[in-house]
This record gives structure tokens, sequence and C-alpha cells, in this order.
């Protein structure tokens, strides 16, 4: 058995939802709970291909797919590094059938013991999610125009606005967290980027739940509500099965 070969079965657990779908921060949450890292392939490639290949990183941004060999080759050289030597939490792949099978291919028997956490949330409150959604330039915190605005308001923000127009005014809130007036948002959050890319999941990676759904760690959760409310439902789950690969 190769040594890469051998990498890929460190993978514990796969995260699927649409963007927006709070996948990210429960991934995280599940990384510091259980102490095993989270590798979003999202990141990975923009960090891979920051200005060399302009084609993949563009098409990330975008919600494209990257071609699948060289995802998986990706994936290979990446989890040979000594952090993800006792376990892994993939969020962003795989995002196809054809990535799904090539992984299945790839970690044998392994990969039926790998858990699957599916977060099931409608269109609507998704794109709410990406296109609100706006960081503190100081310390990052994150906030949502329509779902978490800045507890310390020094106006009345109303949900008629938009991102652009609070990152354009001066002075309108501040940072619960460290005070600072200034904010940002990723350059990819626009409707019309999370349009494509929720129609991107829908065509490619929603059929993922129904090539899972047999598997014996296969899970769905509702993630229409509050993160918390997310994450108490999957942390349960995963208390109950201590003695799968994801403790």
């Amino acid at each position: 058995m190769s040594t890469k070969f051998f990498m890929l079965n460190s993978i514990k657990a796969i995260l699927l939802g649409c963007p927006g779908s709070g996948k990210g921060t429960l991934g995280q949450r599940i990384s510091t709970f259980f102490s095993i890292p989270v590798l979003s392939t999202g990141k990975l490639l923009r960090a891979r291909f920051p200005h060399e290949e302009k084609d993949h990183s563009s098409g990330i941004d975008n919600g494209m797919l990257i071609e699948d060999e060289k995802i998986i080759s990706i994936l290979k050289e990446t989890l040979i590094k000594k952090e993800y030597s006792h376990g892994v939490i993939l969020d962003g792949y795989p995002r196809t059938i054809r990535q799904a099978k090539l992984l299945d291919d790839e970690t044998k028997e392994n990969g039926t013991h790998v858990v699957i956490l599916d977060v099931i949330v409608d269109a609507k409150i998704a794109i709410k999610r990406i296109v609100g959604r706006f960081m503190c330039s100081e310390c990052d915190s994150i906030y949502n125009l329509f779902f978490k605005l800045p507890k310390s308001n020094s106006i009345i923000l109303t949900h008629d606005m938009t991102v652009k127009d609070l990152l354009n005014g001066s002075s309108l809130c501040k940072c619960d967290n460290c005070g600072s007036e200034t904010f940002y948002n990723r350059k990819d959050d626009t409707e019309e980027i999370a349009l494509k890319r929720y129609e991107e999941y829908v065509k490619n990676t929603l059929p993922l739940s129904e090539y899972y759904k047999d598997r014996r760690l296969y899970f769905n959760f509702d993630g229409n509500n509050s993160p918390q409310s997310l994450y108490d439902k999957v942390q349960k789950i995963l208390q109950i099965r201590k003695n799968t690969p994801i403790h």
C-alpha cells in the first residue's frame, strides 16, 4: 500500500451541503470538539492557484468545478502532511457522483466507515446567508444583514439595506467583538454568483444525497435554523457513535 493511498484512508468524515448551508461553520466546531482538522478543498484550491492558474482560481470563486483527476491528486499530496495523520474532515469534496466514485475506489473498504454529514437548507435561506454576509476588518467576526446584525448599532439598520450600503457607510455599526467600525465582504458573495453556485450544487452535488443515503454512517440534518441548533443535532449523533472513525 502506497503512502498516498494510506493517507486518503485518514478521511473520517465528509460534509455535504449547498453554499450557505453552514457546513463550514459546522466543520470547524466538529474539528474543535474532536481535535481533527477540517480540509476545505475550496480554500485549498484557491491557495494552490492564486496567480499562475487563474482559470482554476476564478472558476472556484464563480462556483465552477475543477477537474476530477487533478483535485484528487492534490488531495493525495496534501493529506501526506503530518497535521492530517490522525484524521481529517473533508469540506467541499466530493462534489459530484464521479468524484465520490473515484474517492471510493481510492479508499477501498475504509470508505464504508466514513461519516457522511449532509446539511439540507432551503435555497432562499442559503442565498440570503451568502449575499448578506460581511466580516469585521479587524477580527474577522462574521455577521449577516438578514440573520445576524451587530448588536452595537450606531443607527437602526434595516433589511432594505444591502451589504454594499453598509460597507460604503461611515460608522453605521460596530463589531460586537472588538469594536471596529470597518467591515468587508468576499468578492464572490454576490447574488449572481450565489445563484450560479446553488444551480451547480443542485445539478452536480445534490445527487450525492441519494448516492450515500444507504450508507450505515450517512446522516442528514435540517440546516435552516441557527448554527447552534445544527451543531447540537450533529454532536448528539457523533457522541452516540463514539466508536465510529470520527472519534
